[in-house]
């Protein structure tokens, strides 16, 4: 079992779909070096294997997994799957890509602007607090693009609790423990 200390993170290529892994920390010319459960390595593969030219193959014997570059397989990389222990839970992981490719971490920088914006936004609803046709007049066109929210202090109250739960998440609480402090 490998021991350093281990983060959940989510991680994503070049503003592209974004997977749950698991960080230690580490970086590789700047970018992140993610570990991945097998579930969401197996999703990884299927969405690469339809958007880019590589392959993928799985060694059960070894337990890696080879990505191929190139037709005749000239190419490639193994990843090998490894133990480390989350918060007391021993988890298998692979590091897919992990010192290869181009991984961006999103949570910490996604936060930020969520709470940023919850905070401009209510100082804009405030402002129009006292202005009711205004406020009225932005409600209107808020209802264009986000008909499902009754007004814009609704909106900022979902980015609230939506930015509450991330960081909850992202400090280890449970999906019961979240749903019961939001």
């Amino acid at each position: 079992m490998t021991e350093m200390t281990f983060t959940k993170g989510r991680f994503n290529i070049d503003g592209g779909k974004i997977y749950k892994g698991f960080t230690a920390g580490h970086t590789w010319n700047g970018w992140q070096c993610p570990y991945f459960t097998e579930d969401v390595v197996k999703q990884i593969i299927e969405d690469m294997e339809q958007a880019e030219s590589m392959e993928f193959y799985y060694n059960k014997k070894f337990d890696k997994y080879a990505v191929s570059f190139d037709e005749d397989d000239s190419n490639f990389e193994t990843y090998s799957g490894m133990t480390i222990n989350f918060k007391g839970e021993e988890l298998k992981v692979y590091p897919l890509g992990n010192g290869s490719w181009c991984w961006d971490i999103i949570d910490s920088d996604l936060i930020s602007a969520l709470k940023c914006f919850a905070s401009s936004a209510r100082c804009i609803s405030e402002a129009f607090e006292c202005d009711k046709e205004m406020e009225d007049a932005l409600n209107g066109e808020l209802n264009k693009y986000y008909p499902f929210k009754e007004s814009f202090e609704d909106i900022v109250g979902a980015i609230d609790d939506w930015s509450t739960a991330f960081e909850m998440y992202e400090s280890g609480k449970t999906v019961e423990e979240i749903e019961d402090n939001i």
